[in-house]
């Protein structure tokens, strides 16, 4: 009987837990702001995983680099580093005006989307992370 009433005490701390970490949801969100954040960074040290066109000559000189999307670095700074929660909505965003043409593309410049859909591999290893976090705690 003692067995059963420690166990008995353990599962009921374990589901506690898990009850305060549901009742956190800016801290899941904040979980997955990071996720975003790194999924960011690669896209952007891979040239979108490849896909982005490199840029044209002229276009080097002019800048004197070739890193695409990166000039100033703000555009990767914002979709790297900010976080804005805003109750149960995470947003991770850039407002310059320029990302928008780099999205779709011009008669001039090819399309190089900062923010494409992740694939759906990655979003389920997103969800797995969340889980992990509301389970076990792990970050």
């Amino acid at each position: 009987m003692l067995d059963i009433d420690v166990e008995g005490r353990r599962a009921l701390g374990l589901l506690d837990d898990i009850g305060d970490r549901l009742g956190r949801p800016d801290e899941m969100l904040d979980l997955l702001v990071d996720r975003v954040h790194e999924y960011e960074r690669d896209l952007f040290a891979s040239g979108g995983n490849g896909q982005w066109p490199a840029l044209s000559a002229k276009t080097v000189a002019l800048k004197g680099s070739s890193r695409v999307l990166v000039d100033s670095g703000d555009l990767l700074a914002d979709l790297t580093t900010a976080r804005d929660l805003m109750g149960d909505e995470a947003v991770v965003a850039s407002d310059r005006a320029y990302a928008r043409f780099h999205k779709s593309g011009t008669g001039r410049m090819p399309r190089r989307d900062p923010s494409p859909q992740p694939p759906e591999q990655l979003v389920a290893q997103w969800s797995e992370d969340l889980l992990g976090y509301v389970v076990d705690g792990q970050r």
